[in-house]
């Protein structure tokens, strides 16, 4: 609400990228930050994000309340987001330097002389990406980043990590013979839920709040405490035991 002077009416004001007033009234215990925890400074800190984040927080969200996509749909969405969310939160990590990027590109190029001209073209394209981290790197970066946040999100890490790129695979080069069968199915849901906390707590973390406020919150959360139980059953070798990431 806003009013440019002590005798002029309140006059009310939306953001472009925010919604209406919810039909529901929410409870304060279903709620997992209210106002009173981030503050209106954690509100305009979470709408000054929405330009640089463009579509991605409302893929999450519809991914958390849709009924209608495929799981398919919203693992192949989600490991996307990902990778997307990994370029706009942590773009200054690398793979190497440019400089160093530079004398591999030319000390590889060195290699292929004597090959004919198309291969060494191909070589050079391939050769343009040495810097750009891979998508199992980017997966680590992430849950390092949420590991106070969203405590227990990612279990044993290099387990998870393995996980994630097998259903994003799976997705991509599977289509001639399908997706997803009994045997995968509860690995895939698991996978799916852990994406969806784990991007969810990344947004959440715009607004401000602290990492360990975020995962007090997140460690009495109802719908969080039951995702931590129903992976422990579904995916017990990423959720029963935690390892350092390798």
């Amino acid at each position: 609400m806003v009013s440019v002077g002590p005798d002029e009416p309140w006059l009310t004001v939306r953001h472009a990228a925010a919604k209406g007033p919810a039909d529901e009234i929410i409870s304060p215990s279903r709620m997992l930050l209210p106002l009173a925890e981030i503050g209106m400074e954690g509100v305009a800190a979470w709408l000054d994000s929405i330009v640089r984040l463009g579509p991605l927080p409302s893929v999450v969200a519809q991914a958390a309340s849709s009924q209608n996509d495929t799981l398919e749909a919203q693992l192949l969405e989600l490991t996307t987001v990902a990778e997307g969310m990994h370029r706009l939160l942590l773009p200054k990590r690398t793979r190497m330097t440019k400089e160093q990027a530079k004398e591999a590109r030319r000390k590889a190029l060195l290699g292929v002389n004597d090959l004919p001209e198309d291969v060494q073209a191909a070589v050079q394209d391939a050769l343009h990406h040495l810097t750009e981290l891979s998508y199992p790197r980017r997966l680590l970066d992430l849950a390092g980043y949420v590991e106070e946040a969203v405590p227990g999100v990612t279990g044993n890490t290099a387990e998870w990590k393995k996980r994630v790129v097998n259903a994003r695979n799976g997705c991509v080069h599977q289509l001639e013979h399908g997706f997803l069968n009994a045997e995968s199915a509860d690995e895939s849901i698991a996978v799916f839920l852990s994406l969806q906390w784990l991007l969810t707590g990344m947004l959440l973390l715009q607004t401000g709040i602290s990492p360990s406020q975020l995962g007090s919150r997140l460690t009495n959360h109802e719908p969080y405490r039951l995702f931590l139980d129903q992976v422990r059953t579904w995916l017990p070798a990423v959720y029963n035991s935690q390892t350092p990431a390798e």
